[in-house]
């Protein structure tokens, strides 16, 4: 290599070792700074004298706990979905728009679906109701005709009881037949009063009888006859009206027409959820998919009431013991307009890892926290709310233990 190209190697050599020891200090120096200001972040001025002139112990007092925290509702987001694999129809509702109870946010395609089954399903009802009033007609028809037999029977046995009078009579007559039979017989048989009674009138007598035994047994085989019958058609008649009110009570309570109105009940049911309807007065704070897409499990809309909004913060658990109800918080970020207030509402009795990442990348990050829960003042409520799940620096005051002892023993009674 020649004498020039050396000189070229050498002189690029030495800047870059000069570089090389620019960015170690530059490090160093950015170590230093950030060291620095993790530990000033949370403490106050240095006192460094005493009453009587010497040199005092530094002491260094923790006025502020610095935590990361985030902006959400009171009450948290409202996270509406729709059955996976629904397509998106239509979108009416808009971010940033407030919503009442029950508006219809999001229209999915099964509607269309829903609708033609239940449209389907009522004409098929209207059907079945048809049919069910036609048999209800017609067992009520043969249940007409059944009670008719039964009367009808009715008046046979009624009729029975007229034919058991009249049997009764034709044995009387029967009787009486007989009676004067026996009397002729006596007269033609006494030889004093042979000659009153002739052959012919005995003869006579006993036709009588005869035809009186033989209209009489006619009466009975009749009666006999009847009463069979009767009884045969009350017993038809009694089954044919049982058999009527079952196909009466059947046809009213068509199990056909009871199946297709619990289907399309279930079908209207279904219908819901066609439609992402808001559950409260809220305000929409984001919405997750377009016409067209498919419902997946993630939400496709989110709600919020923002009449009240939080800051929940991480506080480490060393520090926690210092925080206390009541105490004024600062909550501050380069995306807010300015810094908001807020005090501690209540502080967690769970101790975890935190969630929200620090952007210090030199800052401790193998550590648990405790969350506490911060209501923003009313006052800057409205801004707070246009940065839900916004991630947050939060500086909570902490009361000077000494000055409070000292306003403590001034308010005690003297004795």
């Amino acid at each position: 290599m020649n004498r020039p190209n050396q000189l070229a190697s050498r002189k690029l050599e030495r800047r870059n070792n000069h570089s090389v020891r620019a960015c170690t200090r530059l490090a160093r120096l950015v170590t230093l700074l950030a060291t620095l200001s993790t530990a000033l972040n949370g403490c106050n001025t240095v006192s460094l004298s005493s009453t009587n002139g010497t040199a005092a112990p530094t002491t260094i007092r923790q006025t502020k706990i610095v935590a990361q925290g985030q902006i959400m509702p009171a009450d948290g987001l409202i996270r509406l979905a729709a059955t996976p694999g629904d397509i998106v129809e239509e979108i009416e509702a808009e971010v940033g728009k407030p919503v009442n109870k029950g508006a219809r946010l999001i229209t999915m395609r099964s509607l269309k679906i829903h609708e033609a089954r239940i449209e389907a399903l009522q004409s098929r009802l209207a059907h079945a109701k048809q049919l069910q009033a036609d048999a209800i007609q017609q067992a009520r028809i043969q249940l007409t005709v059944a009670e008719t037999k039964v009367q009808q029977a009715a008046s046979q046995a009624m009729a029975l009881t007229r034919q058991v009078k009249l049997l009764t009579l034709g044995k009387e007559q029967v009787s009486a037949a007989e009676k004067a039979l026996a009397r002729v017989e006596s007269v033609a048989n006494d030889p004093l009063t042979s000659s009153f009674a002739g052959a012919t009138q005995l003869d006579q007598q006993q036709i009588a009888v005869g035809e009186a035994e033989l209209k009489y047994q006619q009466q009975a085989e009749a009666y006999e006859q009847a009463q069979d019958a009767a009884k045969l058609n009350a017993v038809a008649a009694a089954q044919e009206l049982k058999a009527a009110q079952l196909a009466l009570a059947s046809a009213e309570q068509s199990m056909a027409t009871k199946a297709i109105e619990a289907e399309l009940k279930a079908l209207e049911l279904g219908l819901q959820s066609a439609y992402v309807n808001a559950p409260q007065d809220a305000v929409v704070v984001a919405i997750n998919i377009r016409v067209g897409e498919a419902a997946a499990q993630y939400p496709l809309i989110e709600l919020a009431d923002v009449t009240r909004v939080i800051c929940t913060a991480e506080v480490v658990e060393g520090d926690v013991g210092l925080v206390k109800a009541d105490q004024l918080v600062l909550i501050n970020s380069p995306a807010l307009p300015k810094v908001l207030h807020g005090k501690v509402l209540r502080i967690a009795r769970l101790v975890g890892r935190p969630q929200l990442a620090v952007a210090d990348p030199l800052a401790k990050a193998d550590y648990r926290s405790v969350s506490v829960e911060i209501e923003i003042d009313s006052a800057d409520v409205p801004i707070a709310s246009n940065w839900l799940q916004l991630q947050v620096n939060v500086e909570i005051a902490i009361a000077d233990e000494d000055e409070n002892a000292s306003a403590a023993s001034n308010t005690a009674p003297k004795s």
